[in-house]
C-alpha cells in the first residue's frame, strides 16, 4: 500500500509537471498496530469536561474551590476551570466526577 502526495511543481517545466512524494511506508499492520496502541500514561487521569444541553460533567478534578447559583470554580492538576452561567447547582459530586446543570454562559481555564 502506498500513499502519494502531490508536493509541488517540477522546476522548468513551465509549471504542466507535477512532482509526487512518496511519504508512508507503513505496512497495513503496522497502521492497525497504531491505530489499536494502548493512550500514553495518564491518559485516561486527565480532567474532562462533557456538555449535553444543560447538563455538565466534569471528571478528574481535584478540589471545589468555590459555588453558587452564577459560578464554579474547580482545582484541576495543572490550572483552575471556572464555570459562569445562571441557575446552577450540582446535581451529582463523587471524588472522581461533578455533574452540574444550569443555563451555561461560558467557561474558563487559566494556569496556576
Amino acid at each position: 500500500m502506498e500513499a502519494w502526495a502531490v508536493q509541488c511543481t517540477k522546476r522548468g517545466t513551465g509549471g504542466t509537471t507535477m512532482a509526487r512524494a512518496h511519504h508512508d511506508r507503513r505496512t497495513p499492520g503496522d497502521w492497525l498496530r497504531g491505530l489499536f496502541r494502548q493512550p500514553p500514561p495518564g491518559f485516561y487521569s486527565r480532567p474532562a469536561v462533557y456538555l449535553s444541553g444543560d447538563r455538565m460533567e466534569i471528571d478528574h478534578f481535584c478540589t471545589v474551590l468555590f459555588f453558587d447559583e452564577n459560578r464554579l470554580c474547580l482545582r484541576l492538576a495543572k490550572g483552575r476551570f471556572t464555570v459562569y452561567g445562571s441557575g446552577l447547582r450540582i446535581c451529582t459530586l463523587t471524588a472522581a466526577r461533578l455533574t452540574v446543570q444550569g443555563q451555561f454562559l461560558r467557561t474558563d481555564f487559566s494556569d496556576e
